[in-house]
């Protein structure tokens, strides 16, 4: 056998043992992390198990890069090839592991979080499309920075790439101000959950029943059997009533008008005596907490009193306001008692 066969055939016995300690190495790390893996979940380590899952496909990638690097070395190479051995080509194979595995980890801790908050609230869960989202801007702005970082290490002069970056960045966050502002207004409810689909809310002059929480928008269907859709940044910006939480009672106030001259403690035990008739013949009025009388003021040509009492649910309040303003009337009329004005109802604050 001649040199240069004894050359050949030496490089190939170099590559098959660097290949054949590769898959090796491959097998034995997948197998390892797979133990500890398991190891940590039933342990509960739920950080462990984030480390052990997001090293996972770097490691392996790690490991085939290092074994291509050995038969790089071992072998005679092209002349082309030769940069591919460089200090700088193994500091980029590290830097895309590091991207990977902070991708990997950073993916697995919003889903970690997101059950999370689906085991805090278990009727709602974070929107699948808020996830995919975050975890996208997540990995673009994880491998954008990667890229750039190889490109410094290649020796590549990125500075226009920065500017012309800046510039399309500051333009496309311009033009798509709105959507961006009701994207990330999504994520904040999505996380903080000041109600869910079927509370009834109200936003601004608007009261409604939720019937979807979407990315940019949420639906609404008002008392008047109306559907509009408000954006999740007018949402966030402004105060959110709840009638829902935390349990669907509501409280009224209503505000009466009566004659100067009329004895304050008789028609406190009138109204009290109509409110509670309606409690015994109605269940939407609230034994307990027990209806109220104050005496608020004296008004230009009338006693003021406000009448507070509870009702069982938030959607009664119509039904309610008309049972106990139609049982005052008919009762004043039968105690010859006038009222001076007409009557304003509202919900307590």
């Amino acid at each position: 056998m001649d040199s240069a066969t004894l050359a050949v055939t030496l490089d190939i016995f170099y590559v098959l043992i660097a290949v054949t300690t590769g898959v090796i190495l491959v097998i034995a790390f997948y197998l390892l992390v797979r133990r500890a893996k398991k190891i940590a979940a039933r342990k509960g380590s739920h950080v462990r198990v984030i480390i052990y899952r997001a090293i996972t496909k770097p490691g392996i990638f790690l490991i085939t890069a290092f074994t291509f690097l050995w038969i790089l070395k071992a072998v005679p190479l092209p002349v082309i090839l030769i940069p591919l051995i460089t200090t700088e080509y193994v500091h980029v194979v590290y830097v895309i592991v590091a991207a990977w595995f902070i991708g990997e980890a950073l993916h697995d801790i919003i889903h970690l979080y997101n059950e999370h908050l689906r085991h805090k609230s278990p009727n709602e869960r974070v929107d699948n499309k808020l996830i995919s989202f975050l975890e996208l801007t997540v990995r673009y702005i994880i491998w954008i920075v990667a890229l750039f970082i190889i490109l410094a290490l290649l020796h590549v002069n990125i500075t226009p790439l920065i500017t012309a970056g800046g510039f399309i960045g500051v333009g496309l966050t311009i033009a798509a101000q709105s959507i961006l502002g009701n994207l990330f207004s999504g994520l904040i409810l999505a996380t903080d959950q000041p109600f869910k689909i079927g509370d009834r809310i109200q936003v601004s002059n608007y009261i409604g029943d939720v019937l979807a929480i979407g990315m940019r928008s949420c639906l609404i269907k008002t008392t008047d059997n109306q559907t509009i859709v408000i954006p999740n940044s007018l949402i966030e910006k402004d105060v959110v009533t709840n009638f829902s939480v935390p349990d669907p009672r509501l409280s009224l106030s209503i505000p009466l008008k009566v004659p100067y001259g009329t004895d304050i403690e008789w028609i406190k035990g009138i109204i009290l005596d109509v409110v509670n008739d309606c409690t015994e013949k109605y269940s939407i009025i609230l034994e307990d907490p027990g209806p109220k009388i104050y005496f608020q003021n004296f008004g230009q040509y009338c006693l003021t009193f406000s009448l507070s009492l509870w009702i069982s649910n938030f959607s009664y309040r119509n039904d309610a306001i008309d049972l106990i303003n139609s049982s005052i009337q008919k009762r004043f009329d039968e105690e010859g008692i006038k009222i001076p004005s007409s009557t304003v109802i509202k919900e307590n604050e």
